[in-house]
């Protein structure tokens, strides 16, 4: 498994400096979270998931892995060491080091649950949503 500096070179964006990208979360955030979803938006680009791990903690430094759920939708897996807590700037700190991302202005974007189900349709016309995770 590679960590997540190398992670990090692996997913960095190539932009310009000055970059503005839009962030929106799914829970009210506060200084000491557990956990946190939610989407982001590159500039003109489509909104993507971003969820920052509760578990998978014991790590030196943050690790953001790039992900691809089932609906298609692109985003991001983060871990924090346990030492940070998980809140908007830290997200925001972290986001901003791995995609060169200037300013973050928080908007009310897509729930991330809703861009991750998957709609199955079984035969017939049995159809029902699927929520996809990843690990």
């Amino acid at each position: 498994m590679l960590d997540g500096s190398n992670y990090l070179l692996l997913f960095r964006m190539r932009t310009a400096s000055g970059m503005h990208a839009e962030i929106s979360y799914d829970l009210v955030m506060e200084e000491d979270m557990s956990f946190v979803e939610g989407t982001y938006r590159l500039a003109g680009g489509d909104w993507q998931v971003v969820i920052v791990s509760a578990f998978q903690r014991d790590v030196p430094a943050p690790q953001v892995v790039p992900q691809r759920w089932d609906s298609g939708v692109s985003g991001l897996l983060v871990r924090l060491p346990l030492a940070e807590r998980i809140n908007a700037a830290t997200v925001e700190r972290v986001l901003s080091e791995a995609l060169g991302v200037s300013e973050w202005v928080r908007v009310r974007g897509p729930d991330s649950m809703q861009l991750r189900q998957q709609r199955v349709c079984g035969k017939g016309s049995e159809c029902h949503n699927r929520t996809t995770s990843v690990t």
